[in-house]
């Protein structure tokens, strides 16, 4: 049995991952074959795991947009989340949302805002508290950097690029503005909270016609962070190419399980593995995994 796990931060910025609970991780990465790959982005592993080629960036929005419950059809879709920008030695640093809970109360009222300024122009849609989009006519001319991976660096580093770029420059100083005063983050500075003082323009593309899938399952979960790409992935296929692809690989069966939550057979993971009931869930898997012979570990 082939199965591609994926496991996004499961190594720390260090690179050295944490010292209790990863003794079943050992013991199945053991019995793979190891190989050593360049290092890629999470959303460049995904999208190429599934056969979707880059545009201008990779089109995360789109399909997270799928994943939240939207319908992104053939139209151009970017993401715009709501992040907070403080004042660094040199320059203002980006925390995204997934470093601070946000609330659907303040995403609605900071979104209505945000519309009533700009309008048919550029609306907002603020499909989970910490995850917004905006739909444009015309795909622009520019590079972004995920929230993500911009977290904790100098904005100027990682700001748009391109021809197009320095329209959004702009755009991000107007909300800028608009945030900077509104009573939610008023309340949110109340109580010590980062206030969500900025927007970040990035993953923006359009969702390209369906193609036979690549996995004969995929399972998901809503974890860390609610990164549902593999999903959203999966769901973009036509169910046609699904059946199709099923029946030709009736005795192969490859999984790519969504972050922290690893499936051996019939067996689902659905806890953090740092947590008892996910330690134990996880050394359950790993030693019948182990006992049914070679299995085959890629790193990410």
């Amino acid at each position: 049995m082939h199965f591609d796990l994926h496991i996004p931060d499961f190594f720390s910025a260090e690179g050295v991952p944490p010292a209790e609970g990863l003794a079943a991780a050992e013991t199945l990465i053991a019995r793979g074959r190891r190989r050593r790959i360049a290092s890629v982005s999470p959303e460049a592993w995904l999208f190429g795991r599934f056969g979707v080629e880059k545009q201008r960036d990779w089109p995360v929005a789109p399909y997270t947009l799928l994943a939240d419950g939207g319908a992104p059809e053939r139209h151009f879709w970017m993401r715009a989340d709501p992040v907070h920008l403080r004042v660094g030695r040199d320059s203002l640093v980006l925390a995204d949302g997934a470093a601070f809970q946000v609330s659907r109360a303040e995403s609605e009222a900071l979104v209505e805002t945000l519309n009533r300024h700009f309008g048919q122009t550029m609306l907002f849609y603020a499909m989970r508290p910490a995850r917004w989009y905006v739909r444009l006519e015309k795909a622009p001319d520019m590079q972004t950097t995920p929230a993500a991976a911009a977290r904790g660096l100098a904005i100027d580093e990682t700001l748009p690029s391109g021809p197009d770029a320095m329209r959004f420059h702009a755009l991000m100083n107007e909300a800028q503005m608009l945030l900077h005063e509104h009573p939610v983050n008023a309340e949110r500075e109340a109580r010590a909270e980062p206030a969500l003082n900025s927007v970040w323009f990035w993953g923006g593309g359009v969702m390209p016609a369906a193609k036979d899938r690549p996995f004969s399952t995929v399972v998901g979960g809503r974890v860390h962070g609610g990164m549902e790409l593999e999903v959203a992935l999966e769901t973009s296929r036509s169910p046609a190419a699904s059946r199709s692809r099923r029946e030709s690989r009736s005795r192969r069966c490859r999984r790519t399980p969504a972050p922290f939550s690893p499936r051996w057979g019939t067996t689902a993971l659905r806890w953090p593995f740092w947590t008892p009931r996910g330690k134990r869930r996880f050394a359950s898997a790993a030693r019948r995994s182990s006992a049914t012979g070679s299995g085959r570990c890629s790193p990410l």
